[in-house]
């Protein structure tokens, strides 16, 4: 109670001794097909904002933010991983495989404060550098299907929780989050820095380069409790290069092209990572690297109404060892590749659709991956 009240305390005196504030709300939607379109349920997501700046000696002021989220899913469980050990199915054959889907809603706390410093050289306006420290916080829940609630064809999937290993009490620490009342506080702390050399040559177009590096380190004193436990460093490259730019009498944009390059990493260390922070595949260490050519349309009946579509080619590298793996024991490395076409529409700032179409190539260490694939996406989102 007495945490609740000095957090309650700090964020009163930041509102009112702040020179300027911002607070934004967002409810989404979000569509993976329409088989999937909410689930039944809608909206997916909630989020809020606050945002605050402090006068400083710099030239750049002292931002707080305040923000929180809260969203819910179906998650299928990973059968490619022993339940109990971790150990993949490429290393040893599953022996301890859990197969389901249940329900997860989850929300989100982040603080952070953040100081740019210096004045770009390229745009000879805005920050060189922005440092941001901050903290997160996750609370996620793993409960029955809805599917099943609402009457499932499929009750061995939908109703896992009534069935081994958690009818017998097993400890999962493979899957923490699934532990016990599956019912999981996370946290950690993070600084990330951001990297400015690029300027705005049009509407959602820049040329020049933006990087980020970032840390980040959840300690048993933020009350992980053994639900997580980790350091990572992560970063990202970005350069950009634009092409051509065609404007409308207006000053709207046109049609404009940009080349884009980006490579990118991380890097986990510890023996616990939470649901939301853990990758697909479950490897240690990640490079990647992008190249695309974006083409960016024009923008009718309001600034925030345009289109553009996109061509990239992406090569990821997975390596090291499996998080979460009680041995430790299985290290390999896998290449996935996607040439991949996207399309983007915005409307209004509120509503926005994605479609993509890839087509992808893997060579790995997985048996249940097929060297080749394709398929296409469609996300539909609507924002209030």
């Amino acid at each position: 109670m007495k945490r609740i009240l000095t957090f309650t305390l700090l964020l009163l005196v930041m509102i009112f001794s702040a020179t300027s504030a911002t607070f934004s709300d967002e409810i989404s939607g979000v569509s993976s097909g329409f088989n999937t379109f909410g689930m039944g349920l809608f909206p997916l997501g909630t989020s809020f904002g606050y945002s605050a700046s402090f006068p400083t000696s710099y030239k750049h002021p002292l931002k707080a933010h305040l923000g929180a989220s809260f969203s819910y899913d179906h998650v299928v469980l990973d059968d490619r991983f022993d339940y109990i050990s971790g150990t993949p199915s490429w290393n040893k054959e599953v022996e301890n495989k859990l197969t389901g889907r249940y329900f997860n809603p989850n929300g989100d706390l982040t603080f952070y404060l953040e100081q740019p410093f210096f004045e770009n050289p390229v745009s000879k306006k805005d920050s060189l550098v922005n440092l941001r420290l901050g903290f997160s916080a996750n609370f996620t829940m793993a409960l029955q299907s809805l599917y099943y609630a609402i009457g499932s064809s499929d009750d061995a999937l939908d109703n896992v929780f009534k069935q081994s290993p958690f009818i017998d009490n097993i400890a999962l620490d493979a899957f923490p989050w699934l532990n016990g009342s599956r019912k999981t506080w996370t946290a950690y702390l993070f600084l990330n820095s951001y990297w400015y050399l690029r300027e705005q040559i049009a509407h959602e177009t820049y040329q020049g380069l933006y990087g980020e590096l970032s840390i980040s380190y959840a300690p048993e004193i933020l009350f992980n409790n053994g639900q997580s436990s980790f350091f990572r460093v992560n970063g990202y490259l970005e350069e950009t290069m634009v092409l051509f730019v065609k404007k409308q009498d207006n000053g709207w944009n046109w049609l404009n092209g940009v080349l884009g390059h980006a490579n990118s990493f991380y890097n986990f260390f510890g023996p616990i990572v939470p649901q939301n922070i853990m990758p697909t595949d479950r490897f240690s260490s990640a490079i990647k690297d992008s190249i695309w050519i974006r083409l960016n349309g024009p923008q009718f009946y309001a600034t925030d109404c345009y289109t553009y579509v996109e061509l990239s080619l992406n090569n990821t590298i997975y390596y090291g060892h499996i998080l979460n793996e009680k041995s430790r024991e299985s290290k390999g490395w896998e290449l996935k590749s996607d040439i991949t076409s996207y399309f983007h529409l915005r409307l209004f700032g509120f509503i926005r659709m994605d479609y993509s179409v890839s087509y992808n190539f893997n060579n790995g260490i997985w048996p249940e991956y097929p060297k080749f694939s394709h398929g296409g996406k469609i996300n539909f989102y609507v924002s209030l």
